[in-house]
């Protein structure tokens, strides 16, 4: 039998980290036991509906999941923000992978947070190149 992951198992998966977005998105502060029997039941609950795995690479199916999607995102913004010219590249993202970035919060890693505003000294950097005026006069 194949050790591919299901579609099913991919939408189960997704339901139930719905349930637990601390998990979801990999911040959670919680005992080592809780989170492992957290695993435990996922396995238990993704090896009925196809190809058995353990409990650990079940996580590491997440884990990677998450990566690819979140690669997905940035390919797509270094798309938009491309100058032209040529097909279109943008890759295609289904709905489990769309719930899967509100329900992790890709988009903010990607793109970062809307409405913010840049602090640093990038304004400071201008206002030093339009001043300096090199002398290119002298001969070395």
């Amino acid at each position: 039998m194949s050790k591919t992951t299901t579609p099913e198992q991919y939408e189960k998966l997704a339901d139930i980290m719905a349930t637990k977005r601390d998990f979801a998105q990999g911040f959670q502060q919680r005992p080592k036991e809780e989170v492992k029997e957290f695993w435990e039941e996922i396995a238990n609950a993704l090896n009925a509906l196809g190809p058995s795995k353990d409990s650990s690479t079940w996580r590491k199916v997440w884990i990677d999941w998450k990566c690819y999607i979140k690669r997905k995102l940035s390919a797509n913004k270094k798309e938009i923000m491309s100058t032209g010219g040529g097909q279109c590249r943008l890759q295609r993202i289904s709905p489990l992978e769309e719930k899967v970035i509100a329900l992790t919060g890709l988009e903010t890693c990607t793109s970062g947070i809307r409405c913010a505003r840049d602090y640093g000294d990038s304004a400071q950097v201008q206002d030093v190149a339009q001043t300096s005026e090199m002398d290119i006069s002298a001969c070395s």
